[in-house]
């Protein structure tokens, strides 16, 4: 039994080391994974297009609102026409932080620290999209992402 300690050590000694190493590692993708989400919220194009999306949710889809799929379809009516792509690209990226913290990919923590603001504005800008868009049975993959039951993890911190 003795001839087997020093296998069964380095056996364990490695097993140990690698199980840090992908510990670490995969802290480290969750970090610039997070890191890379926040440089993306704040890119030129998509600062472009949440302004976009806020003038317009704000504005004519106040006064006129319509379920999700009539922003984006042959039925767009003047006021509407040309939204699709900009609120498009700011519910995608929080249909994005869902996904990844629900696939346990955000470095949670910090993901609350630079977003949790910002979310909790665009939750209530989106409120009416989100409202219009459930009550006429569509069920887009964005939708999760402005539940506030869904997303809790980032409002409450």
């Amino acid at each position: 039994m003795t001839g087997y300690l020093p296998l069964l050590a380095a056996t364990l000694g490695a097993l140990i080391g690698a199980l840090l190493t992908r510990a670490l590692n995969r802290r480290k993708e969750k970090l610039q994974t997070t890191l890379d989400l926040f440089n993306q919220y704040h890119s030129g194009e998509m600062q472009r297009a949440r302004r976009q999306a806020w003038v317009y949710l704000k504005g004519a889809y106040a006064d006129d609102p319509r379920p999700f799929s009539e922003l984006f379809s042959d039925k767009a009516r003047d006021g509407h026409k040309g939204q699709y792509h900009d609120l498009a690209s700011v519910l995608y990226f929080w249909y994005m932080i869902w996904m990844l913290n629900d696939e346990g990919a955000l470095n949670r923590s910090l993901a609350v620290k630079m977003f949790a603001y910002q979310y909790d504005h665009w939750r209530e800008g989106f409120a009416r999209l989100h409202e219009v868009t459930a009550r006429a049975g569509e069920t887009p993959e964005w939708l999760p992402a402005m539940d506030e039951k869904k997303m809790k993890w980032l409002i409450d911190g």
